[in-house]
């Protein structure tokens, strides 16, 4: 056990996956006329979009909403390219986690619904087999629930968790339940955290970042 901490949880958005979304919104525009404010309202309108992301509502019925909004004939499959297309994966980041694997026990904790988790499957398999998607637990971080849940998940003490997530809020309310807390902003810092627990991250160890 590194530093007390027996388990990680790690975000996806902002750690694992960088976001562009951007490319999601400009495709959108092109595909239906609209501008980037319509799109982005039609996207984000919250009798829908909380709804999705807390598994309350499918990715059809999402996709269905959000078209018929922007009335815009495009299929469900290219809908979902669309939306997807805002992942990038942080090809350094799974290099990081893929060596803390073998020394902590991995848990993905992400406000995610379900097409995004779907086209992230193989990559987060390739770190854990354990994941705890908002979509999936029925609510979303900074709710103290979602945590709770992936405590349940993980089998561990909220003292034995090292969490981290690069939203200060989600910071916040993980560390009002007893769990170390780390502020993602960029490699360099987490690495330094990394190795001051006792991690060893052998990649890096003759490589700055």
């Amino acid at each position: 056990m590194k530093g007390g901490i027996s388990s990680i949880f790690i975000d996806i958005g902002g750690v694992l996956f960088s976001l562009d979304y951007q490319r999601v919104w400009n495709r959108l525009c092109e595909r239906s006329g609209k501008t980037v404010d319509e799109v982005q309202k039609a996207l984000y309108a919250e009798d829908i979009f909380y709804p999705f992301e807390s598994g309350d509502i499918g990715a059809y019925t999402y996709y269905c909403e959000v078209t018929n909004r922007l009335s815009c004939d495009i299929s469900y499959e290219e809908f979902r390219n669309i939306w997807n297309s805002l992942l990038i994966k942080d090809e350094r980041m799974f290099e990081i986690v893929s060596f803390l694997k073998s020394q902590a026990a991995i848990l993905v904790l992400s406000n995610t619904n379900e097409m995004n988790a779907k086209y992230m499957e193989q990559d987060i398999k390739s770190l854990t087999d354990k994941a705890v998607y908002s979509f999936q637990a029925g609510h979303l971080k900074p709710d103290r629930k979602i945590y709770e849940y992936a405590l349940q998940v993980a089998c561990v003490l909220p003292n034995r968790v090292l969490f981290i997530d690069d939203t200060e809020e989600n910071i916040d309310a993980a560390e009002a339940l007893g769990i170390r807390s780390h502020l993602f902003k960029n490699e360099k810092e987490l690495y330094g955290l990394l190795v001051s627990l006792g991690f060893d991250i052998p990649l890096f160890q003759q490589d700055s970042i």
